[in-house]
């Protein structure tokens, strides 16, 4: 899987990003739950310069998350379909949602964050590890090995 593809439901918001993911996970979270709709979001992290708006771009609203965060929140002004997210602190990276893929077949989790919020009828997702709180060491090791190797 070298380019995805994904949009909101009603097509306005269209992108595609052009290499691997960097790092996929779930997180339980209270503003990813709200945000997606459901019990969890799944999150897929991407090179922000790979990711390129093919249609309208998507409307931001800004949060501030279980982590103590900033998080932009990018949807589709027309269907209000959640999309990605940003976060100041980290403008190399966008954070798509991994529902708003045209295959989200392809993403495979490798962590689940904030498990002590998880719904009890959630049972941990697939073989992903999951943390009661945040999962820094893993991701900061999948970024930094990221950005180093592309070159």
């Amino acid at each position: 899987m070298t380019r995805l593809t994904g949009g909101c439901r009603c097509g306005a918001v269209r992108y595609e990003h052009t290499e691997e993911p960097i790092f996929q996970l779930i997180c339980h979270c209270t503003d990813c739950r709200s945000a997606s709709g459901s019990a969890f979001a799944g999150v897929l992290l991407v090179a922000a310069d790979r990711l390129s708006m093919l249609g309208r771009d998507p409307k931001f609203h800004s949060v501030i998350a279980d982590s103590g965060r900033t998080i932009s929140r990018g949807f589709c002004e027309t269907c209000g379909s959640p999309i990605m997210a940003r976060r100041e602190d980290a403008p190399q990276l966008a954070f798509i949602q991994a529902w708003s893929l045209d295959d989200p077949m392809v993403f495979k989790p490798a962590v689940e964050v904030f498990g002590f919020r998880a719904h009890p009828a959630v049972s941990p997702v697939g073989s992903a590890e999951r943390f009661d709180r945040g999962a820094p060491d893993l991701m900061r090791s999948a970024i930094e090995a990221h950005f180093k190797n592309r070159s």
